[in-house]
């Protein structure tokens, strides 16, 4: 996974510039009103949450010794897109709110984050171990 932390910073990177509607340099991002830039850290990248969506996703598929098929991994890589999708998310509402900065990088905003993305990561692994108990019938 480390090797694609970098990608993944530059993903996110574009991302959030994407949605801010402003041109990344690197990973520095303008503010939505121009009025300064964000530096998208390597803690801030969607690389952590990946990584433990991942490893959530084979450790539940694993313990209930559910099968590995098309469906579910296609539903692990959904799990991972949805993953980087709460985090640039996060990162454009900074970029569209610089004033909230502390609200939003802060505590309730990393906890809110935190949250959504753990809640996501289960759903969609009982959705993926689910789905294959059904389809084993």
């Amino acid at each position: 996974m480390a090797l694609f932390n970098d990608a993944i910073l530059a993903t996110d990177a574009t991302l959030t510039a994407w949605v801010v509607g402003s041109q990344r340099n690197g990973n520095i991002v303008p503010f939505a009103n121009g009025s300064g830039a964000m530096w998208i850290a390597p803690g801030c990248s969607s690389f952590t949450n990946i990584s433990l969506a991942i490893l959530a996703f084979v450790a539940l598929v694993n313990v209930t010794s559910a099968r590995w098929t098309s469906a579910t991994l296609g539903l692990g890589a959904l799990t991972c897109t949805l993953v980087v999708l709460i985090n640039v998310t996060r990162i454009s509402l900074i970029g569209y709110y610089p004033g909230q900065f502390e609200l939003i990088h802060g505590s309730v905003g990393a906890n809110i984050a935190g949250w959504l993305t753990t809640l996501l990561i289960m759903a969609m692994a009982l959705l993926a171990v689910r789905r294959n108990d059904i389809n084993l019938g």
